[in-house]
């Protein structure tokens, strides 16, 4: 087990999903189930009702922590909230094309590997949600990359290495 220690100020941590459920909706929380979560994770329970009351947070962590759900689910409800707006001014202008690349989510990684291990858990949910994750990174042809890019990305993973 894991001790919760919560600071005075800080909003309650979510420790069942029964508590995330009214921010990130019943998708996503099956999504998480789906991919073997039984409850949320020590690092997700202090981190989401953070995120949701639009709190900056630093985490460190270990390998197998929950650190990346525990950020990209928050900012997948984000996007969520962006479609609704940009399916209303489609809808309007009679455009139904997704248009270049205008991530709503930018994860910047020291290194190829991390990206890779960030977009494979990204898309665990962004699946479940009809976003769509790109990971750029070097050692991949460039031209593969810029028509990922062109199909859209709803968010975007990358580093310079």
């Amino acid at each position: 087990t894991h001790e919760i220690v919560v600071a005075r100020g800080c909003p309650a941590p979510f420790q069942h999903f029964a508590d995330a459920e009214s921010h990130l909706g019943e998708t996503l929380i099956a999504a998480l189930k789906a991919n073997g979560f039984v409850a949320p994770t020590p690092i997700q329970a202090q981190v989401w009702p953070l995120a949701f009351h639009g709190d900056d947070i630093v985490v460190v962590a270990n390998k197998g922590s929950g650190k990346t759900s525990g950020f990209i689910l928050p900012a997948l409800v984000g996007i969520g909230n962006r479609w609704a707006t940009e399916i209303a001014l489609k809808m309007n202008l009679g455009k139904d094309e997704q248009g270049p690349a205008r991530p709503s989510v930018l994860v910047v990684a020291p290194t190829r590997e991390l990206v890779q291990q960030i977009a494979a858990e990204t898309q665990k949910f962004t699946d479940a949600v009809g976003a769509r994750t790109v990971a750029i990174y070097c050692g991949v042809e460039t031209g593969e990359q810029v028509a990922e890019l062109k199909g859209g990305a709803d968010v975007l993973i990358a580093t310079t290495r």
